[in-house]
């Protein structure tokens, strides 16, 4: 069995809580802008694209990080399940 280290979920965990930190700062910011940008879309189109395309990647690493820490036990079933079946796993 794959056995893995407490700095592996306390380090998960640090980076879900970051993560986080920085959605709740710069997304109120960043959904705040992005709303007055709507109010004038068609002059406003670029700086709307741009700050929507910026909420991807801090949102996206928090959702995977989220769901690495909840549901984190089935990727390691399948991960043993992978090294049993090439031989890997003791006994």
């Amino acid at each position: 069995m794959r056995e893995q280290g407490a700095e592996g979920a306390d380090g998960n965990a640090r980076l879900t809580g970051a993560t986080g930190v920085v959605l709740l700062v710069v997304g109120f910011v960043v959904v705040f802008v992005e709303g007055i940008t709507l109010l004038e879309v068609r002059q406003l189109i670029t700086l709307h694209i741009f700050l929507g395309l910026l909420l991807i990647p801090p949102t996206v690493l928090y959702v995977c990080s989220t769901y690495a820490q909840e549901f984190g036990f089935g990727l390691d079933l399948i991960l043993d399940g992978l090294e049993r079946a090439r031989g890997d796993a003791p006994g």
